[in-house]
């Protein structure tokens, strides 16, 4: 019955267009069934389509866009996965942990990731295989001329294609994944590109041509298209102008022309990203930078900078000491990591866009992961300043910071398009940062495909800081990454007078009861008043409380 239910909601977020699109990729995948029925490795689809006489025009497009001679790699034998460490010195598959696996020759279309708790979260085995830990090993076993090491890596790249045959396993099934460890596989030729390895070169060139050539005939398109259609379309078009000279292809301009209309879309012109989360937020800001850093190196316009700086502008208003507020789901990923060391996403984006735009958006020293642009420029920034009151009212965010306190007021709705995918039932949610202290914190997100239970309920309305009725959250949870019913925002007012600040939302989430909050936060004297309306019995006010926060009672 449950997945009945599924089927209706998830075909009712479609449209009729999108319909017939769903049917025409299944008939598609019949072809890829038929076509690769045999088992073939990623290099091995062609073998004679690479203008090997234009090679050093494309090592020459690569020196348009990157430096590597700054970066000082760490070495490490351990790759961190979450909870879990994979020692690249010993034998571990790349199907799964524990060895419990995901079926290796099974098609990656009909592989069931979701809710398979026997196996374990494909997020874990996703992140190990987008590759994103090889680039730095390879750069450090360059630097320090350890052949050993070098030859090492080469086996693990060989090993990854000779056991994950095209289309086959779950390693097929995302474009996205698909499309960040091809740029890993670039980044990886890019620093190997003057050794005279030229097979291992070419097959990584095979290796990246064919993939990216999967990917674009594959977007994420429709109620799929959010943050995964602009990391797709941003690595292609990167991807097909580099190798364009060795591999003809119109990659570039395809990507070029998504981004330029999804970015608008995807983000209110408060520059607030509309998945509603944090994470996703600093991601797709994350891509953005890149691309137009790329776009800068090739003498091209980049892609809307007013709106890029507003996005990096919201994530500067989340930080408090060394720390951001965070909202909505997050799975910690991450694009690149050239340094091989563990750091501060969000104060990453801060000082690249602090580069960027030569504005110091933070306070940090710089860190060097994206030091590679030769786009960049580290003069003097130009110190900016936050505001102490900014309401992001498109998007519907309330941001209060006085001293070391900071204060987010959640007016927005529940995500990006029909399915939401990434949002959290926190309509009228409060986050509060006393003395660089989290008080009152977003419980996170914990679990992505698995644990059904806990996935629901860190999304629901019951652990976030607003009013809960009934036991129930304020939009309708109909999967891992859908809602049926969603709240809907009602009003939204602003009032800032010399002694009071008064601000206030309310939703019908639970219909036909309106729930409204109104805070009133005194200037002068640092107070925080929260006020709830809600005509009907059998509600709470939750609160959830960091970790080190002590509760004392002082009366009933």
């Amino acid at each position: 019955m449950s997945n009945i239910k599924w089927i209706y909601s998830r075909v009712k977020s479609m449209t009729v267009k999108e319909i017939f699109y769903r049917i025409n990729q299944k008939l598609k995948i019949k072809v890829y069934k038929v076509k690769f029925r045999n088992e073939i490795t990623i290099n091995d689809i062609f073998t004679n389509r690479i203008d090997d006489k234009k090679i050093n025009i494309l090592n020459k497009n690569i020196q348009i866009l990157w430096d590597f001679s700054k970066m000082n790699p760490s070495y490490f034998n351990k790759v961190k996965i979450f909870n879990l460490e994979v020692d690249l010195e010993k034998e571990f598959s790349w199907h799964g942990f524990n060895k419990i696996e995901w079926n290796k020759e099974k098609f990656s279309f009909d592989i069931e990731y979701k809710n398979n708790d026997s196996i374990g979260e494909i997020r874990q085995i996703w992140e190990l295989n987008r590759h994103i830990f090889l680039p730095p090993l390879f750069l450090k076993s360059i630097r320090d001329n350890e052949l050993k090491s070098y030859e090492n890596l080469k086996k693990l790249f060989y090993d990854w294609i000779e056991k994950n045959s095209f289309l086959k396993g779950v390693n097929w099934s995302s474009s996205m994944e698909i499309s960040i460890r091809a740029y890993q596989w670039l980044l990886i030729y890019s620093i190997i590109k003057d050794n005279d390895d030229n097979k291992f070169k070419n097959d990584l060139l095979k290796s990246i041509i064919n993939s990216i050539e999967y990917v674009t005939k594959n977007f994420s398109r429709y109620s799929s298209a959010n943050n995964h259609l602009i990391v797709e379309s941003a690595i292609s078009s990167l991807i097909g102008y580099i190798i364009n000279p060795v591999f003809d292809n119109n990659w570039f301009k395809t990507g070029y022309e998504i981004l330029n209309r999804e970015l608008v879309k995807q983000f209110y012109e408060d520059g607030v990203n509309k998945e509603h989360a944090t994470h996703y937020h600093a991601f797709v800001v994350d891509i953005w930078l890149q691309y137009n850093c790329f776009l800068k190196s090739i003498n091209e316009n980049a892609l809307h900078e007013n709106l890029l700086m507003k996005s990096i502008e919201f994530l500067g208003y989340l930080k408090y000491d060394k720390s951001f507020l965070e909202f909505g789901d997050s799975d910690d990923a991450k694009i690149i990591n050239l340094s091989g060391s563990n750091y501060n996403y969000y104060e990453y984006i801060l000082q690249f866009g602090s580069i960027y735009f030569s504005k110091n958006l933070t306070i940090e020293n710089n860190i060097s992961e994206f030091i590679f642009w030769k786009i960049l420029k580290f003069d003097d920034l130009q110190k900016y300043i936050y505001d102490k009151i900014n309401f992001f009212e498109l998007s519907g965010y309330f941001i209060y910071r006085n001293n070391n306190n900071l204060l987010l007021f959640d007016i927005a709705n529940l995500g990006f398009d029909k399915i939401a995918a990434h949002g959290h039932a926190d309509c009228l949610s409060i986050c509060y940062v006393k003395d660089n202290l989290p008080i009152f914190i977003d419980p996170g997100t914990y679990v992505y495909n698995i644990k059904r239970d806990f996935r629901d309920y860190f999304r629901s309305t019951e652990v976030h800081n607003t009013l809960n009725y009934n036991g129930k959250s304020q939009s309708k949870i109909e999967g891992s990454f859908l809602w049926s019913k969603k709240a809907n925002i009602i009003e939204k007012n602003y009032i800032n007078n010399d002694n009071f600040i008064i601000i206030t939302g309310s939703h019908d989430g639970y219909y036909p009861f309106i729930h409204k909050r109104t805070l009133i936060i005194h200037n002068n004297f640092d107070l925080i008043i929260i006020k709830d309306e809600f005509n009907k019995e059998n509600s709470e006010i939750n609160f959830t409380l960091h970790k080190d926060v002590k509760i004392d009672k002082i009366d009933n």
